[in-house]
């Protein structure tokens, strides 16, 4: 099983993006997404600046139209990640790599991104990654 970390579900998303072609063949593989990437890039296209910001109805269809119901819910309760993470000094804003990369190792799915600066993080949680090109 795949899923998709919000840097794929940005790209999709968005014609603009140097990596929407490629994210958006990664969709075309009908991926999971961890429930909270999908917060992350509603989060991010509903507030980018003019021109690319969009509404969040045109999010939310987008997001029912691209996933439907292939959710992956955390399997591991918040005080469990958070104590492995800390055991291996994520922080910050790598922690929510962390709970999305957690939650997809947790479903023993391959997690597809755009984001290399992320990989550290999921490396480190021994999450299986395919960069998307």
């Amino acid at each position: 099983m795949n899923a998709v970390d919000s840097s794929v579900i940005i790209a999709a998303f968005s014609t603009w993006h140097g990596g929407h072609a490629a994210a958006a063949a990664a969709l075309r593989e009908k991926p999971h997404f961890p429930a909270h990437a999908a917060v992350e890039a509603y989060s991010v296209l509903t507030r980018l600046p003019n021109p690319f910001r969009s509404s969040p109805m045109i999010v939310h269809a987008s997001l029912v139209e691209n996933f439907g119901e292939r959710s992956l819910e955390p399997r591991t309760s918040m005080l469990e990640l958070i104590g492995e993470l800390a055991n291996l000094e994520i922080f910050g804003g790598a922690a929510y790599d962390g709970l999305i990369g957690v939650t997809a190792r947790d479903h023993d799915a391959t997690l597809l991104t755009l984001d290399r600066r992320a990989l550290a993080t999921y490396d480190r949680l021994g999450v299986r990654t395919r960069v998307v090109t």
